[in-house]
């Protein structure tokens, strides 16, 4: 997502945003994780030697974004273990 006012909103302090690293041509989730840098977080030189991109997909107080980035790990383990048993 570019702007940053169509995130959800969460809770009352807005100190950091989290974010999935992605693969600029397949879409795969590199990382979760969260900031408080926003875009300042990677230069463009490492996102470029990554071939990724940041999307930024929620923000509120540091712990809402801790807990958002256990729950999408989880869901992500989740996932990779279905894929890997068919």
């Amino acid at each position: 997502m570019s702007a940053l006012s169509a995130l959800p909103l969460i809770g009352d302090a807005l100190g950091k945003e989290s974010y999935a690293l992605k693969d600029k041509k397949t879409g795969k989730v590199l990382k979760y994780s969260e900031t408080t840098q926003g875009n300042k977080r990677y230069t463009k030189k490492y996102l470029n030697d990554k071939n990724a991109d940041m999307d930024f997909q929620a923000k509120g107080s540091k712990k809402e974004m801790h807990d958002w980035q256990h729950e999408k790990i989880l869901d992500y383990k989740t996932i990779t273990m279905v894929q890997d048993r068919h």
